[in-house]
């Protein structure tokens, strides 16, 4: 287990925790139901600040993809897998806990040369160095605070980058997640502040918010002007306020959603 020494307690519940998540995926609606909720909302996940944010979540992976090593974690049906081949990383290793997510990826970009996929939790071991690691929504499923510091240790090579798009604790995620227990795993909670804090502690992690006032007025928007495009001028002035408030440092984790970028030093070498 990638130098994670555990008890057999321990290991016995990270099992547990890993087929509770592969079976809400496996024989749940978990992904559908979720992906429908979304959908209500397209004033918040079409907002400018949104699309901002996955640009800069793009640009952020592009610029290490290429020619590089990248571990994608929980890549689910392999969608971001295909783009970072497509951006030119030298190899991509796709992993996900649910067998059938990984069929599905398999069976849709499985012949992509030197695309490979695996079907394991995020705690078992890993073979090399990656120049990137990246995840989308997968910290919240699992104890990172225990898998991020190994796989920085064993798997992160010297300057490289791990770079994740979470949940976070902005009010009304948590409204959703707390109420709509459908749409999530049994164990899945976004991240908190002190996870913030520890992140910022441990790797000197940036973390940018993502939806801070686009989430609540992305969805009055909605309700008041479903006609209008979630480009408007009321979306676009959301998204300005909300990228001022970016280093506010008590907000970090208060977005809809948070890019977190952890990088290694070039100059270390690997442990």
């Amino acid at each position: 287990m990638l130098g994670v020494r555990t008890s057999s307690d321990e290991s016995a519940a990270v099992e547990a925790r890993a087929e509770k998540e592969a079976k809400a995926y496996d024989d749940g609606q978990v992904w559908e139901i979720s992906s429908r909720w979304h959908g209500r909302v397209p004033h918040v996940i079409l907002a400018p600040n949104t699309l901002h944010a996955e640009e800069r979540f793009r640009a952020l992976i592009a610029a290490r993809a290429r020619g590089g090593r990248v571990m994608d974690v929980g890549c689910g049906r392999g969608v971001l897998s295909a783009e970072l081949h497509a951006m030119g990383a030298s190899s991509v290793y796709g992993f996900d806990v649910s067998q059938g997510e990984v069929d599905m990826a398999q069976a849709e970009y499985g012949e992509l040369p030197g695309v490979t996929f695996g079907a394991h939790g995020i705690e078992a071991p890993i073979a090399g160095a990656f120049d990137l690691i990246v995840g989308r929504s997968i910290l919240h499923h699992v104890d990172f605070r225990r898998v991020l510091p190994v796989l920085f240790e064993r798997n992160l090579a010297p300057g490289g980058r791990m770079l994740f798009m979470e949940p976070m604790s902005h009010p009304l995620t948590l409204a959703f997640h707390r109420f709509v227990r459908s749409a999530h795993t049994p164990d899945e909670w976004p991240l908190t502040p002190d996870d913030v804090t520890w992140l910022g502690e441990r790797f000197a992690a940036d973390v940018v918010p993502i939806n801070l006032l686009s989430f609540p007025i992305g969805i009055l928007s909605g309700l008041l002007h479903p006609w209008l495009s979630p480009g408007n001028l009321l979306m676009r002035a959301a998204d300005r306020i909300d990228q001022a408030l970016e280093d506010v440092t008590i907000l970090r984790a208060r977005g809809r959603q948070g890019l977190i970028i952890i990088d290694r030093p070039a100059t270390e070498s690997m442990g």
